[in-house]
């Protein structure tokens, strides 16, 4: 792993040179980082690492001066998830339907606020610097308190500390990444587990010890119909009660054919149908894409290369194929 991690580090290095001496360095940079709308939808990718993993709980702590996100996820880090996660474009899930993250660009998106987020899972221990570059960590770097099968990720916000030659935009004070991940943790929504298969349960905390969690009971299924299933999410004191139904689907996609599942979910009250508020197309998670139907669709459509959104019907085939299923 180490010469495979060090060999890695130097191909990418002699890339970040190429870059700086051609002047493309910031500009790069600067785009992978600002792939969203809302800087902090890096959530959603952390997020969408973890139910990869199959982790069935994930943890948010927001402190003075980082972000540490963990899971229990089955799935650790490997030899090729270390060189997929510090590349550009070459994710090594773009041609799995079943998994969310695809486009190998999502996790470029925690450098909006961060400049070395730092990885452990598994016996991979390594920061990313220059975006790119991985960078195996040793000894006292090592968290001593991280769990046998724990995966956590950290994102140390930006410092008037950071060398000069590290810095490839414009520096986030703390106050402000605190401020701005806070802020969208308390407007996480518990409908983000709705249609995820793994993840039950999302805690947060904040640096003033608020917290607050969002749950998904064991879906029920509904009898007589087997692709059918009744799904409760909660927060806080509040639930709600979904009726989910699915459908397998084959997506013609870049001349192969694609296994998938479109998903419709209507919102019950007191044993009936009623319409439901804010809902948006979901790809696994919301998209920005309001629907106003009053139930929620959901399905593994064609995104962005920001995944906040799903590319027009019209321009992809594939998208066309499911919106026509749905």
């Amino acid at each position: 792993m180490t010469v495979c991690i060090k060999e890695l580090e130097q191909m990418r290095r002699e890339w970040v040179e190429v870059t700086r001496k051609n002047g493309f360095r910031e500009g790069i940079t600067d785009l992978l980082s600002h792939q969203y709308s809302e800087k902090t939808h890096f959530i959603f990718e952390l997020l969408q690492n973890a139910e990869d993993a199959k982790a069935s709980e994930v943890k948010f702590l927001v402190e003075n001066e980082r972000l540490v996100f963990s899971h229990n996820g089955e799935l650790l880090f490997t030899d090729e998830n270390v060189k997929s996660i510090t590349s550009i474009g070459q994710s090594s899930k773009r041609t799995d339907y079943t998994q969310i993250g695809k486009h190998g660009i999502g996790f470029k998106s925690v450098f909006a606020y961060t400049h070395t987020p730092r990885i452990h899972s598994g016996d991979k221990h390594f920061d990313i610097v220059d975006v790119v570059v991985p960078h195996i960590l040793t000894g006292s770097d090592i968290p001593a308190d991280i769990k046998l099968g724990e995966t956590r990720i950290v994102l140390p916000f930006d410092s008037e500390a950071l060398p000069e030659v590290r810095r490839f935009r414009e520096l986030v004070p703390a106050e402000k990444a605190r401020t701005d991940i806070s802020g969208a943790m308390r407007q996480l929504s518990a409908r983000t587990l709705l249609f995820l298969r793994h993840i039950e349960k999302i805690h947060w905390t904040l640096p003033d010890s608020t917290n607050g969690a969002y749950l998904r009971d064991k879906p029920r299924p509904v009898t007589g119909r087997p692709t059918a299933r009744y799904v409760d999410i909660m927060d806080g004191s509040k639930t709600e009660n979904w009726l989910v139904f699915e459908r397998k689907i084959t997506v013609a996609d870049e001349g192969k054919e694609h296994q998938g599942t479109v998903e419709v979910a209507f919102l019950i009250q007191d044993d009936k149908v009623i319409r439901a508020q804010n809902t948006e197309l979901v790809v696994f998670f919301p998209t920005e894409k309001k629907t106003e139907l009053g139930f929620l669709i959901q399905g593994p459509f064609k995104t962005t290369k920001a995944r906040d959104n799903i590319a027009k019907s019209q321009d992809c085939e594939a998208n066309k194929q499911l919106i026509e299923t749905a």
